[in-house]
């Protein structure tokens, strides 16, 4: 007793075609299958031809009944079903130009089963993995498959569709022109949308109204840009550059050079549209008007930092109206030092005198600058200075010469400079110049009634007097001292001091006293009447 099936393994659907082989004395009456799968088949013939569509192992059973009722059971078995278990996971929805994740790493199948990916939009993917992404271009509804292929030709395959819903569209402009000014309403045509954000090129004009309202009072032309959201979360964004125009002049400026020291030259030229006439503000106080878009002015300010603007000016219709031309340079520096001195005891010197032995200590000091710097030259061997980069310099000599001083201030990358030269003369005297003064002023002429007395000082600048020598003697308590006594005589005399140094040097100075005396009556003074005699 038994049978024979055409088939123990394949994929599914697996058709078996069973047959029994059994040999019975008696005619067979009825054929009882068992397919181990929960399915029970009778039949009254022999053979049996069934489909196996699950995966699965079964052992079946036929049980053969004969005409005297009498039974008998054979089994055989196993019979095994195999296929790919798919499992792919994808989202029900998602945004255009969104990467999508097909996931499939859930499948259950022979290791290097084929995976074959339709994506609904003409695009596939083939391959040993598992995951894959893809990109949908356009909304639509999409009907994506998997077939899965294990190494023993079995396959399986999974459908499902997917819904691409991006907002999309265009939007309107209804405008309201004027000079200077352009009030305009934006309506979307964007189906699906739920929100809407606006914005304009100008950088802060924005809206979330579904047709807001806005008004631009620089003319130019603008752009807008709308983003929109549907109830998927998905965003799309519609951009126009050139949208919207305000009508009116508009215009940019620019200006080379950008620094430089004073007087500074500056060449200022501009573009723009719809202009018929261009005011210049310089930021130093002058401002002119041209109908020629380039204009040269020249700054002669100290240390100037200044921002130029230029006013455009041009009509829409009949309108009129101006706008402000962009500054396409930005910053002007103009670099001042106008001059540099040099300073010997607070007084300015070209000529500065130097006695052996004697250090003359010079000040350089510059004008419109702040904190220059100060560079001394010396090119001559008969002077010697104590320093090359500083404000005050002390100098020796032993001979003639000229010493330089350049005054430097850097501003903005740019350095100005002034240049001054004093010249040092060596003296060897020592007592380099000398005052008389009449009881301590200086004087040239002096009064000096009869009988009464002053005192003749000699003050020596710049050395040391060793000798003084008075002449004439007449009325001088002493010719060979600094500081006589001179009693008046009533005559007028020219007094001439002569000082020599130690070297040997000698200088002179003079000074006139006017003498006068006057008339008594009887022995006293007339106090009503006073002839006095001068002498001159």
């Amino acid at each position: 007793m038994g049978f024979t099936a055409s088939t123990m393994r394949g994929c599914a659907p697996l058709t078996v075609t069973l047959t029994d082989t059994s040999l019975s004395n008696y005619p067979i009456s009825q054929y009882l299958w068992n397919l181990g799968n929960g399915t029970i088949l009778i039949t009254t013939v022999p053979t049996l031809t069934y489909t196996y569509n699950t995966i699965g192992s079964w052992t079946m059973t036929l049980q053969l009944t004969d005409s005297l009722g009498c039974k008998q059971l054979t089994t055989k078995g196993p019979f095994t079903v195999i296929k790919p278990r798919v499992s792919l996971s994808v989202p029900a929805t998602a945004c255009r130009d969104e990467v999508v994740t097909f996931n499939a790493s859930g499948t259950n199948t022979l290791p290097l089963s084929t995976y074959a990916f339709n994506f609904g939009d003409g695009n596939t993917a083939t391959g040993t993995t598992s995951t894959v992404t893809h990109t949908y271009t356009v909304n639509g509804v999409y009907n994506y498959s998997l077939t899965v292929t294990d190494t023993a030709g079995c396959d399986s395959t999974v459908t499902g569709t997917i819904t691409v819903n991006t907002p999309s569209g265009t939007f309107n402009i209804v405008e309201n022109q004027q000079c200077g000014q352009n009030t305009f309403t934006l309506t979307p045509n964007t189906p699906g949308a739920t929100s809407y954000l606006w914005t304009l090129t100008t950088g802060t004009n924005s809206s979330v109204q579904q047709s807001p309202t806005f008004t631009l009072t620089t003319p130019g032309i603008y752009g807008a840009t709308l983003i929109t959201t549907n109830s998927f979360g998905c965003t799309d964004s519609i951009i126009a550059d050139s949208l919207i125009i305000v009508p009116g002049p508009r215009g940019e400026f620019s200006f080379t050079p950008q620094s430089g020291c004073s007087p500074l030259t500056v060449n200022f030229t501009a573009t723009g549209n719809d202009i018929f006439q261009y005011q210049w503000d310089f930021g130093d106080g002058n401002v002119v008007t041209t109908t020629v878009p380039f204009v040269t002015h020249t700054y002669t300010n100290t240390n100037l930092t200044a921002i130029p603007q230029l006013i455009v000016s041009g009509t829409f219709g009949s309108d009129s109206c101006d706008a402000n031309a962009i500054n396409l340079t930005g910053t002007l520096n103009v670099q001042t030092i106008s001059n540099v001195d040099v300073l010997e005891n607070s007084i300015v010197k070209d000529t500065v005198l130097v006695a052996p032995g004697v250090t003359a200590t010079l000040t350089a000091q510059a004008q419109n600058a702040t904190n220059p710097i100060y560079v001394w030259t010396n090119n001559n061997a008969n002077i010697n200075i104590s320093c090359d980069t500083c404000q005050v310099n002390n100098v020796t000599a032993t001979g003639n010469g000229y010493i330089y001083i350049t005054a430097l201030q850097t501003n903005g990358g740019t350095t100005c400079s002034v240049l001054d030269s004093v010249y040092i003369v060596y003296t060897p005297c020592l007592a380099i110049s000398f005052d008389i003064l009449n009881d301590g002023v200086a004087a040239d002429s002096v009064l000096l009634q009869l009988g009464t007395t002053t005192t003749l000082n000699a003050v020596v600048t710049g050395g040391n007097a060793i000798n003084y020598l008075w002449s004439p003697s007449a009325g001088l308590s002493c010719t060979n001292c600094a500081n006589p006594v001179l009693t008046g005589n009533g005559e007028t005399i020219w007094y001439v001091l002569t000082v020599s140094d130690t070297s040997g040097c000698q200088l002179t100075d003079s000074i006139r006293i006017v003498g006068f005396d006057c008339v008594t009556i009887n022995g006293v003074p007339n106090i009503f009447y006073t002839q006095c005699r001068w002498n001159k």
